[in-house]
């Protein structure tokens, strides 16, 4: 939480918006302390959720979610391999990354 980590680095955080004074002279500074950081695990949990549900709504109508495929000629790849050319000297050709190459086959 930031409010903790900024407490532990002795900075004082003071809104004078909200009323809010996390000096230590404070008697009711530890307990907006925490009252700010349970707010923000409140709030991330709540964006985890949210976002948890998006995917599998949109998992459930189809969509793709993720990284798009990587389009390549796999079986090109796999005929340049079997000539015996290193994946070095055929990068270039399918326009692929090396860790694509390994994993076709």
């Amino acid at each position: 939480m930031v409010t903790l980590e900024l407490y532990r680095w002795k900075v004082r955080l003071i809104s004078v918006t909200e009323n809010i004074d996390t000096n230590d002279d404070n008697p009711f500074s530890e307990f907006q302390r925490g009252l700010l950081a349970l707010l923000a695990q409140l709030e991330r949990r709540i964006i985890v959720a949210r976002v948890t549900a998006g995917i599998a709504e949109a998992k459930r109508q189809g969509k793709h979610c993720g990284r798009p495929r990587r389009v390549f000629r796999r079986d090109e790849a796999l005929r340049m391999r079997a000539e015996g050319r290193s994946i070095p000297q055929f990068r270039g050709s399918p326009a692929v990354r090396a860790t694509t190459l390994r994993r076709s086959g």
